[in-house]
């Protein structure tokens, strides 16, 4: 399409969620991140042009090694999902063993509050 306008047919470095310079504005690099593997986008400039692009690759960089904040967002995520089962199975065993639950016995236990105005 380039050649048949005469324009240049251009290659860009690798693109990340977070580059924003003159050529890939933050509104060309949210289409690109959108659009599948061979996929392309066209984009109004500035100037009253179009930038087209097609995505020629997807790749995923390995996380970053010793990245404190890395580490501490897996914990978290493991730790909420670590949760998410036990609540899950314990109201399927519930559901099995028609248990019950006295929530003020347990709201004066852990000092909570039901939402009873108690």
């Amino acid at each position: 399409m380039a050649a048949s306008l005469g324009s240049p047919v251009l290659s860009s470095p690798q693109l990340t969620r977070g580059t924003n310079d003159g050529t890939f504005t933050a509104d060309v690099v949210h289409a690109l991140f959108t659009a599948p593997a061979g996929g392309a986008v066209a984009i109004a400039t500035p100037d009253g042009g179009y930038l087209v692009a097609r995505v020629s690759g997807i790749a995923h960089p390995p996380p970053p090694e010793g990245n404190l904040g890395y580490v501490r967002g897996v914990q978290q995520l493991a730790g909420e999902i670590a949760s998410d089962i036990t609540v899950s199975l314990a109201k399927a065993d519930q559901k099995i063993e028609t248990v019950t639950i006295n929530q003020k016995l347990v709201d004066s236990t852990i000092g909570g509050n039901s939402g009873s105005g108690s």
